[in-house]
């Protein structure tokens, strides 16, 4: 009869390499992508997605894509409006204006310029011909736009 001579350790021990095997395998399917895995799109969503698909075959852009994308999300069954080119604004009719006929926040003419506005363009445009800078540009504009 013949003992076995092999410590009791090495014949419970897993080789190191099914170990390593099981632990990328594990993080091999923990990488699958998201879209393999996700839900299918609900109705608006598969909506939305038919709507830019037919958006982007016609070409649209800017105002005309919005205005398609508003009717198309909101009844996709209808064919949606495409945004009209805006007309040229009528040139006024000649004939008698009404006095005070002006709209509420209309400009009646040239915009007269804020005083203040004014001196600080003045006091700026001195500064910078004197090449003024840092502190000394700081002490001059306080001064300048405190007279009056």
């Amino acid at each position: 009869m013949r003992l076995n001579t092999t410590p009791l350790t090495q014949k419970t021990r897993t080789p190191m390499n099914v170990i390593l095997g099981l632990v990328l395998a594990a993080f091999l399917i923990s990488l699958t992508p998201a879209t393999a895995l996700a839900k299918k799109p609900n109705a608006s969503q598969q909506r939305m997605k038919d709507c830019n698909a037919k958006a982007k075959t016609d070409g649209l852009k800017g105002k005309d894509r919005k205005t398609f994308m508003k009717g198309c999300l909101k009844n996709p069954n209808k064919k949606a409006p495409v945004a009209k080119k805006p007309k040229a604004p009528k040139a006024p009719k000649a004939g008698k204006k009404k006095a005070g006929a002006t709209k509420a926040g209309a400009k009646t003419g040239p915009k007269k310029p804020n005083p203040a506005h004014e001196r600080m363009r003045t006091c700026s445009a001195t500064a910078k011909k004197d090449g003024l800078k840092g502190a000394a540009r700081k002490a001059f504009m306080k001064t300048c736009l405190k007279k009056k």
